[in-house]
């Protein structure tokens, strides 16, 4: 599943693939899939959709997808980022979990949300200005070798129970999961940048490649030798 489309600043990943198929899974991004030969089947909260040709789900809705016999485009975007609530508010408004067949065409799609040369990350509105600060110093300090709950909850002068509470919420996962999501996003960067599977594991802090392929499959419902390979 080779990357054609990165912005780690805004938090959006894009991939490609033929014959694709995944386990259930969930996770914390928004994804956006276009069937581009072929069509996209997906299993989500007892429901089932095929001959599918375009999809948005919502982040940590568990789901499993293919597109068997055919070609997809796939899109990752960080729900706390600025084109992720967008997304979020123009087409999954007030927590609704899926939107099928109702997105516009793709070249459409990638020249409104898909910006090539925005750097700036904002947070939204709507996210505690405490939540917010913590994810900015995440942001900077989430390779620490020592990063924890604790550490997090100093920068927002609560505690460790009151944090975890405000921030799953708020955010829709626990600080743990968001800082692994950091992680993967900086794997997806350096792989980029030619570093193999194993460096990009031990660089990320993980015990060893078996722990990182792991963690990436259980995100991504794929290895990340498919997902990161060139």
């Amino acid at each position: 599943m080779p990357i054609n489309y990165i912005n780690i600043a805004d938090g959006i990943v894009g991939f490609t693939q033929k014959d694709y198929e995944t386990t259930q899974h969930s996770h914390f991004y928004v994804e956006v899939a276009f069937a581009l030969s072929g069509h996209l089947s997906i299993k989500t909260g007892g429901k089932e959709y095929k001959n599918v040709k375009s999809i948005i789900i919502n982040s940590n809705q568990t789901h499993s997808f293919d597109c068997l016999n055919g070609e997809c485009q796939l899109y990752f975007f960080d729900p706390t980022g600025l084109i992720g609530r967008q997304l979020l508010e123009a087409y999954l408004p007030d927590y609704k979990e899926i939107l099928v067949d109702d997105l516009p065409s793709l070249d459409s799609f990638f020249k409104y949300y898909l910006p090539e040369n925005n750097e700036q990350r904002l947070m939204g509105s709507k996210i505690e200005e405490r939540i917010g600060l913590c994810l900015k110093w995440i942001e900077r300090n989430f390779l620490m070798e020592d990063i924890n709950v604790a550490k997090v909850s100093e920068i927002a002068l609560l505690s460790d129970s009151r944090l975890a509470h405000i921030f799953k919420e708020q955010i829709g996962v626990s600080v743990h999961q968001y800082i692994l999501w950091k992680k993967m996003d900086e794997a997806i960067l350096l792989s980029q940048k030619g570093l193999s599977l194993t460096n990009c594991a031990h660089s990320l802090g993980f015990t060893d490649s078996s722990h990182f392929n792991r963690t990436f499959k259980k995100m991504f419902g794929t290895s990340p030798y498919f997902a990161l390979k060139k």
